[in-house]
C-alpha cells in the first residue's frame, strides 16, 4: 500500500474542525434568534408571561419542597 493513497490525518482533522466550527455558528445564531423572539413575546404579552413563570414556580416549589 502506497503512502500517497491514504488521506493525509491533518487534512481531515481540518475538514473536522472546519465543519464544528460551522455549526457552532450556526447554533449560536439560531439562539439568538430564540432569544429575540422570546423577549419580543415578553413585552408583547408580559401577563401571560407572568402566569407561566408563576405557575412553573409554583409547581417546582411543591415538588422539590423539603418535607
Amino acid at each position: 500500500m502506497a503512502s500517497g493513497t491514504l488521506p493525509d490525518t491533518r487534512e481531515i482533522a481540518g475538514e473536522i474542525q472546519q465543519e464544528c466550527e460551522d455549526q457552532a455558528e450556526d447554533f449560536a445564531q439560531f439562539m439568538s434568534e430564540v432569544g429575540d423572539s422570546l423577549q419580543k413575546y415578553c413585552k408583547r404579552r408580559p401577563g401571560v408571561v407572568a402566569g407561566v413563570l408563576f405557575g412553573l414556580g409554583f409547581f417546582c416549589g411543591w415538588k422539590l419542597r423539603p418535607w
